[in-house]
């Protein structure tokens, strides 16, 4: 991938504007044009009392911190832009603005997983050591389910269960 690849920059200018120690920014692309972009965040008191309704139907507000994808989904949808043939890229930075740059691409986030997940046909481009990878939306939460668990959260579940014996 190219120092100076513009869908990373478009995400790092994104991911900049975060307070996290672990930056994330994200955008929603749909012929050339973005139509939503986001960062973590912590989310509005406006933003959590609008009662939204997922793809499946299902009522749900949002939690207090908005992941980048969230937020890009949310402002997209905001748009009132028909998301159908669009893409959501997503890069994860550290504070000195380094990208996360995988062997292969898998979506570390069971939550965001899910939501990308139920809008059914939302693909996701993150960044590898190869450049972009894309990953249909079950592809998405299947692997932040193997994440999950043998990544970072399966080690913390691990170390859970041996405190408690």
């Amino acid at each position: 991938m190219g120092k100076y690849d513009s869908h990373l920059e478009k995400c790092r200018s994104f991911a900049r504007k975060s307070k996290a120690d672990v930056r994330f920014g994200a955008f929603i692309e749909k012929n050339g044009k973005i139509i939503g972009f986001g960062r973590c965040r912590l989310s509005t008191k406006k933003e959590r009392q609008i009662s939204r309704i997922d793809s499946a139907g299902r009522r749900y507000r949002l939690d207090y911190c908005l992941h980048a994808e969230e937020d890009a989904y949310f402002k997209a949808l905001s748009s009132r832009e028909n998301l159908s043939g669009a893409v959501l890229y997503v890069a994860g930075f550290l504070k000195n603005g380094k990208p996360f740059l995988r062997p292969r691409a898998y979506f570390t986030c069971r939550r965001c997983a899910t939501r990308v997940l139920l809008r059914g046909d939302l693909p996701v481009r993150i960044p590898t050591k190869s450049g972009w990878q894309e990953l249909s939306p079950r592809e998405a939460f299947k692997t932040s389910l193997s994440f999950f668990k043998k990544g970072f959260w399966g080690s913390v579940a691990k170390r859970r269960q041996k405190q408690s014996k």
